[in-house]
């Protein structure tokens, strides 16, 4: 949003949950809980991380666990503060942070909600707002057998391709975007804050036309260039 990361995401059924599903689906929610209810300044990260994966230890799921309840967000999508077990940040106001404390189970599958959070003077504000119920998130889908046999061929052809077709769609318009964001030819690099050394010499020197020309600057890093994107839209896009 605006040059900076956000994240939601749900753990949605396409058939009828067994009991087990349903189990595991309660258990990571009341972890949820467990970690909201500290979400507040002063708490320190690591106790949030524990009241949620310590919980989740505790039923007896801690081979089931593949990472830490949450991260906060900048100009990338990971970033500190870290809601991890050993980490020695502390939570304060105007913070943004994931709460998404996860259980992954061999064989039946992963359950997990995250969701973008702002820590507040007095607690917290949920930044994304989307269904977290049980009922809320089933979508039933009539057998693929019901189906003539050509629509099933392509459907798992759909299914398995599905996630490399939409990061090539989500790459190309990130590249579309990135080649309509013109630099002007005057621009002053040494008023971008935050830019590298590196980074801010080699684009002086080379005078990319567009962002998406910076961004293939041999040496110029991605983190510079997102740093140079929210400038550029700052400003009102240059050109």
């Amino acid at each position: 949003m605006n040059g900076y990361g956000v994240e939601c995401e749900r753990t949605y059924f396409l058939a009828q949950p067994t009991a087990q599903m349903e189990e595991m689906f309660a258990t990571m929610r009341e972890a949820r809980q467990r970690a909201f209810a500290l979400l507040r300044p002063g708490v320190a990260c690591a106790e949030v991380d524990e009241a949620a994966n310590g919980f989740l230890r505790d039923e007896g799921l801690g081979e089931c666990l593949l990472h830490r309840t949450g991260h906060g967000f900048g100009l990338g999508n990971h970033e500190g503060p870290w809601v991890a077990a050993g980490s020695d940040d502390v939570l304060a106001a105007n913070m943004l942070v994931s709460v998404e404390p996860g259980i992954y189970l061999p064989g039946v599958g992963g359950f997990r909600h995250s969701d973008t959070v702002l820590i507040t003077d007095k607690g917290y504000e949920p930044l994304t707002r989307s269904p977290v119920r049980l009922e809320e998130l089933v979508r039933l889908l009539p057998a693929l057998e019901a189906y003539p046999k050509q629509w099933q061929r392509l459907s798992e052809v759909e299914i398995k391709y599905e996630g490399y077709i939409r990061r090539q769609d989500e790459q190309v318009e990130r590249f579309r975007r990135m080649e309509a964001l013109r630099i002007p030819e005057d621009f002053d690099y040494d008023q971008v804050l935050g830019l590298s050394a590196e980074s801010r010499g080699k684009l002086q020197a080379i005078r990319p036309l567009s962002l998406g020309q910076a961004s293939r600057v041999p040496g110029v890093r991605s983190a510079d260039v997102a740093v140079l994107m929210v400038h550029l839209r700052r400003r009102g896009g240059a050109g």
